[in-house]
């Protein structure tokens, strides 16, 4: 939750940070996200995003690599409570 005083520069903010963030081996100090647990995880937080993006929210995702069970950092805006 996020003040609505503040939300857009937050916004602004979070979604050029997530634009640095490096993903790689969990081991390496100098990497920030890690790849998910296995393939069925992630296709499970695929279609979650999917369905959040059904649902009418805004989607925003940095970079991630091609190989392996990654995920690119993602930004979900304009949820409801009542959403998943």
């Amino acid at each position: 939750l996020v003040q609505e005083s503040v939300y857009d520069k937050f916004i602004a903010r979070l979604k050029r940070r997530m634009k640095n963030l490096r993903t790689g081996d969990p081991l390496d100090k100098a990497v920030d996200i890690g790849a998910v647990v296995d393939k069925n995880q992630l296709k499970k937080i695929s279609a979650m995003v999917a369905q959040a993006e059904k649902d009418g929210a805004a989607i925003y995702q940095g970079s991630c690599p091609d190989k392996g069970c990654f995920y690119p950092p993602t930004l979900i805006t304009g949820v409801q409570p009542s959403d998943t």
